[in-house]
């Protein structure tokens, strides 16, 4: 990841006349831009140059571990870290998925009792009527 520093110095007396750094953004071209004020409250901006051509990895992000990553994984939030690291994806980590009464020839089934699909080897128990439509049982 190409790294950006930026360093500030003067030269000469400081006392009330120097300059101050007060703002620096990247303006929609890639362009660095800082906005620099004097102690006469004018203000003049300079131009540091494009960091268009940058990019940045989702690892190299401070909230972010990414470890070994493979294919079909995504970023999920670990509170224990306070940080986004690489998952694959299961039904165990969906919200709205219980995979409590998991076994061999499971399926899933909405309750609406629960909001959530639950894993049963069972058909029925809800409110609603189920229907099987063809082939071979």
């Amino acid at each position: 990841m190409p790294q950006f520093n930026v360093s500030l110095s003067r030269t000469g007396g400081q006392g009330s006349k120097g300059d101050s750094v007060t703002g620096a953004n990247i303006a929609n071209n890639g362009d660095l831009i800082f906005t620099v004020t004097r102690a006469d409250s004018t203000t003049f901006t300079i131009n540091a140059g494009s960091l268009a051509g940058a990019s940045l990895n989702l690892g190299q992000l401070n909230d972010v571990t990414i470890t070994s990553s493979t294919n079909n994984q995504v970023p999920m939030f670990n509170s224990a870290t306070s940080k986004y690291e690489n998952h694959s994806l299961t039904t165990s980590k969906m919200t709205d998925i219980d995979n409590t009464g998991q076994t061999d020839g499971s399926m899933l089934v909405y309750n609406s009792t629960s909001s959530k699909y639950e894993a049963t080897t069972q058909l029925g128990g809800g409110a609603g009527t189920i229907a099987l439509i063809g082939g071979s049982f």
